[in-house]
């Protein structure tokens, strides 16, 4: 006589959980009806855990799952554990942080969620070093900086490895939204000087230059707002 999955008692359902060796195995198993979901899901993260140490945490925050972020600090992983940009492929920078992949990205619930946990790094710097700050900048996330901008322990006018704070970064690309975000903020110094080159050379066809991708870009919108702020950091 069969009998259904769904038929067999807890302790028997257990069991075949504990036999399954691998992570992804459990996770599929878990997966098969809601009743596994809802019996199970608790003990698929600290298993995680065990297994891989912290890797899930930057997983889930390079993909953008809060709701996992959460779970896996609340059992205990480190927030400022780090990890290469990407699983495989040479030449790749790595240190990320899992800020750093949620704020490039532009997950604002993530961001969110790893802010609010202790202990976080929001300076935390990768290979290249660049700041999670710096990271969501180059990438115009104009909904995660107001949220990094707003922490307690952010050091906007970090420079990265190429001489560039994450307001030279956001100007030299043309992030308009940005760029008036940095300025907005009291911590930002608009007269830090760095490098303004850009980190590889260009392939030829973007024909980079200093008056579309450096301040010039932006001058018609936020040259006053600039101006405005320099003088008042000069006068200090």
């Amino acid at each position: 006589r069969r009998m259904s999955l769904l038929q067999l008692s807890n302790e028997i359902v257990f069991i075949i959980w504990e036999s399954l060796d691998s992570v992804q195995d459990r996770n599929s198993f878990l997966q098969t009806h809601r009743r596994f979901y809802n019996l199970l899901d608790q003990f698929l993260y600290p298993y995680a855990l065990k297994v891989w140490g912290d890797s899930p945490l930057l997983s889930a925050a390079r993909r953008g799952h809060a709701a996992a972020v959460q779970k896996l600090l609340n059992e205990g992983a480190d927030v400022n554990i780090s990890g290469p940009q990407f699983n495989t492929g040479a030449g790749c920078s790595t240190h990320w942080s899992a800020l750093a992949f949620a704020a490039s990205r532009g997950y604002e619930s993530v961001v969110q969620v790893l802010l609010a946990s202790d202990g976080v790094d929001t300076n935390i710097k990768n290979s290249e070093e660049r700041t999670p700050l710096d990271l969501a900048a180059i990438n115009g996330r104009d909904k995660v900086i107001p949220l990094l901008l707003a922490h307690g322990k952010i050091e906007p006018n970090m420079k990265n490895m190429y001489g560039r704070t994450a307001l030279m970064e956001a100007s030299f690309r043309g992030y308009t939204a940005v760029t008036k975000q940095l300025l907005a903020s009291e911590k930002v110094n608009p007269n830090v000087m760095g490098g303004l080159t850009p980190p590889l050379p260009p392939p030829v066809e973007l024909q980079y230059d200093y008056d579309r991708h450096g301040f010039g870009l932006l001058l018609n919108e936020v040259e006053y707002e600039i101006s405005l702020k320099a003088r008042s950091k000069m006068m200090e």
